[in-house]
């Protein structure tokens, strides 16, 4: 993310990525993504308008993105594991 954020002239400072990195990594904090909470309660999430904009945009830039396209993969997957369910 940071690579696309850099090459779509959005990057920010060293100082930036190091507090979001211990705010989503400190097993004590309290914050979490709002798809994280989307998947914990079994609704939809949104893997198009989020992780599908950033591969489409680092592919744009050159950036090649494999962990954001795994991690897509596995959405896209879940997704249709609660349609079948009706979830």
């Amino acid at each position: 993310v940071r690579a696309i954020a850099a090459a779509s002239s959005h990057g920010r400072r060293a100082e930036v990525y190091a507090k979001v990195r211990v705010a989503l990594t400190d097993p004590s904090s309290t914050v979490a993504a709002s798809m994280l909470r989307d998947l914990e309660k079994g609704g939809p999430v949104e893997a198009d308008h989020v992780l599908g904009d950033l591969i489409a945009r680092g592919e744009r830039a050159g950036v090649a993105t494999p962990l954001l396209s795994l991690a897509y993969t596995h959405l896209k997957a879940a997704e249709q594991r609660w349609a079948r369910r009706g979830a």
